[in-house]
């Protein structure tokens, strides 16, 4: 079962929540979409998975639409 997703936020506004989260333009998905938001800046160079995030250091990419899931993992079970 696919995760519900929030929908697409601008990349003028930034995340509330530590995480990893889904990038694109214009509501398509980057080749390499997951990056993590550390609460300050977009750090790694993304990934193809959220469990295999690459690099900790800030990314290039700052200011693109991002996503992230809508509802609690532990709490859809």
């Amino acid at each position: 079962m696919k995760p519900k997703l929030t929908p697409w936020f601008p990349g003028e506004v930034n995340p509330v929540r530590v995480g990893v989260y889904e990038r694109g333009n214009d509501g398509i998905p980057l080749p390499y979409p997951f990056y993590e938001w550390n609460g300050e800046f977009w750090v790694g160079i993304g990934s193809d998975s959220p469990d295999k995030l690459i690099g900790r250091n800030r990314s290039v990419f700052q200011g693109i639409q991002w996503r992230g899931l809508a509802e609690d993992p532990a709490k859809a079970k």
